[in-house]
């Protein structure tokens, strides 16, 4: 696998990520990095040389019986560090051909489903998929909303009954994956749907909103607040380093716990 430099260090040529150019292998997808590992192999060849110059100038009895050998050593280490690379570089690239060619014919299967809306089988396809695959970033996109939605409804049931049993509002804890499915479309439709997800991003905003409205009958305006309030969170916690994780579930949990509160009113006390 080769690499090339990138402004702050390599960019792998397998999934396109940079990184910094003294790592032993690309940190997102594992392919090796055989600009360092060249580089420790001179680096060691040219040791040897040393040595051998080393040798040489000791006395000429001492330093005949050992220059051979040294000699020897340093031929040896070249030609089977040059034979490594090159079953490096040539199993390298079949393994990434052989990926293309898997990648490729996945990616027009996915397409056929996204064109007919089978979203669930887009998920179940892309279960397997590293997220750092950029050819296949449309499904593994598509693939996160469908199981964010599916995931947020079945334990809205859950949450709501816990809630009713024990008459506590807190119990409602769904509202924030839908609001994570709104922020997620939100994120991939500022970057102008780079993948052309544009029909499922419409599809899932659709329909997480329509469900924050029918099923936890929370208004048009409600939500829009709690969303920006979420989208202030999300924001903050990638940008602001003195944000920490705790400050973060604080105010995720209160997102939850104000719109829980509303939504307990609504289906259980008014019932």
């Amino acid at each position: 696998m080769d690499f090339i430099k990138g402004k702050a260090g390599m960019i792998c040529e397998n999934c396109g990520a940079e990184f910094e150019e003294n790592a032993r292998a690309c940190p997102f997808c594992g392919a090796d990095n055989f600009v360092k590992s060249k580089q420790e192999h001179e680096q060691t060849v040219s040791k040897l040389r040393e040595e051998e110059q080393r040798i040489r100038s000791l006395p000429k009895r001492v330093a005949n019986k050992t220059t051979k050998l040294v000699v020897f050593v340093v031929l040896a280490f070249i030609v089977v560090g040059m034979l490594i690379a090159f079953l490096a570089s040539v199993i390298g690239k079949l393994q990434i051909k052989g990926e293309y060619k898997s990648d490729a014919a996945l990616a027009v299967k996915l397409e056929e489903l996204y064109q007919n809306g089978d979203y669930e089988e887009i998920y179940e396809l892309t279960k397997e998929v590293s997220s750092t695959n950029r050819s296949l970033g449309k499904y593994t996109s598509v693939g996160t909303l469908y199981q964010k939605y599916q995931y947020g409804s079945e334990q809205f049931k859950s949450d709501l009954e816990a809630a009713k049993l024990f008459e506590k509002p807190e119990y409602l804890q769904s509202v924030t994956y839908f609001l994570s499915i709104l922020y997620i479309c939100e994120v991939l439709e500022e970057k102008g749907f780079v993948y052309d997800e544009d029909v499922a991003v419409y599809y899932f905003r659709d329909a997480a909103t329509t469900f924050l409205k029918e099923n936890m009958c929370l208004t048009e305006e409600e939500i829009n607040t709690f969303f920006e309030r979420y989208a202030s969170i999300e924001k903050r916690y990638e940008d602001d380093r003195d944000y920490s994780f705790s400050m973060y579930r604080d105010d995720y949990n209160a997102i939850n716990l104000e719109s829980g509160i509303l939504i307990y009113e609504r289906l259980v006390e008014n019932e």
